[in-house]
C-alpha cells in the first residue's frame, strides 16, 4: 500500500534533483500510512455529504457557500422559519445561482419561492434533519432520507432550534488558510472540514502544531522524518558537488 503523502514528498525531492534511498522511501511510506490510514487519521478523499428531502437534494456546502450563508442570515429577518428556509435554500441551490449578497430583495425572493414550491410539503423537523446532517453529519440514518409526511405527522411534528453552529467559522478558517499560503480559490471547491485539515497539514509543515492528540503525533513524526531525510540528501548532494568541483582540471 502506497502513501499519497509520501509519494508527493518523494516526487518533490526528485524535482529538486535529490535521490532518496530505498530505505528512505520505505520509512517515509510507513509513516505516511500512519497519517492517512491510522485509527485517528482523517480521510481527505471523503465525499461531501448529501441529504434527501423527498426528491430534493441538500449538499454539504463549500467554504464559499458557508460564508455566503453566514452573511445572508444576517440580512434577512431573524426569526426561526426565515433562517430555516434560507439555510435550506442555500444548501439546495448551486452556488452560481445564489443572489449576490448586496441584493437582499433577490435573496428573499429566492428563499420565498423555494419555501412555497418545495419546503411547504415537508415538516420543519424534516427540513431541520436534512440541514443538520449536511452541516454536521448528525444521525445519517434519519437525515439522509426525509420522505413527504402524512397529515398526522405534519400536525404532531415539533420544530427544533437551529443549531448554534449555523453561524460557522468559515471566514476565520479561510483567513487562517491564507496565512499559510493556501490558494484562496480553494474556498470554491472544498468543504469546511476539508479546509481545516489542509490548513492543519500546511501549519505542521511550517512547524506549527495546530492539531492535537494521536493524529498530530503521526503527522509530526512524518514531517520530522521527512525533514531529516531531506536535510541529509541536500548535504550529500552538496558534498558530491564540492568534490566534483575540486577534482575538475582546468
Amino acid at each position: 500500500m502506497t502513501s499519497r503523502l509520501a509519494k508527493e514528498t518523494v516526487s518533490k525531492w526528485k524535482a529538486e534533483g535529490l535521490e532518496p534511498t530505498f530505505e528512505d522511501i520505505i520509512k517515509l511510506n510507513a509513516l505516511g500510512l500512519k497519517v492517512e490510514r491510522g485509527d485517528s487519521a482523517f480521510e481527505f478523499g471523503a465525499v461531501p455529504r448529501m441529504a434527501f428531502l423527498g426528491e430534493y437534494v441538500f449538499h454539504e456546502p463549500t467554504v464559499a457557500k458557508r460564508i455566503w450563508l453566514d452573511e445572508a442570515l444576517q440580512l434577512v429577518r431573524k426569526d426561526y422559519l426565515n433562517q430555516l428556509c434560507l439555510t435550506a435554500y442555500a444548501l439546495h441551490t448551486p452556488a452560481k445561482e445564489l443572489p449576490q449578497l448586496y441584493d437582499v430583495r433577490e435573496i428573499e425572493k429566492g428563499m420565498a419561492k423555494f419555501r412555497d414550491e418545495i419546503l411547504l410539503k415537508y415538516t420543519e423537523t424534516q427540513v431541520m434533519k436534512c440541514i443538520e446532517y449536511v452541516l454536521k453529519g448528525d444521525d445519517p440514518t434519519v437525515g439522509e432520507d426525509c420522505d413527504e409526511p402524512d397529515d398526522a405527522e405534519r400536525e404532531t411534528d415539533d420544530p427544533s432550534e437551529l443549531p448554534s453552529e449555523m453561524v460557522s467559522v468559515a471566514k476565520q478558517a479561510l483567513m487562517q488558510a491564507l496565512s499559510y499560503g493556501i490558494d484562496p480559490a480553494v474556498q470554491d471547491y472544498v468543504t469546511l472540514p476539508h479546509l481545516e485539515r489542509i490548513t492543519a497539514l500546511a501549519a505542521l509543515h511550517s512547524g506549527v502544531d495546530v492539531l492535537k492528540g494521536e493524529h498530530a503525533q503521526a503527522v509530526g513524526a512524518f514531517y520530522r522524518a521527512a525533514g531529516r531525510i531531506h536535510e541529509r540528501l541536500v548535504g550529500e548532494r552538496t558534498k558530491v558537488n564540492t568534490t566534483d568541483t575540486k577534482g575538475t582540471v582546468t
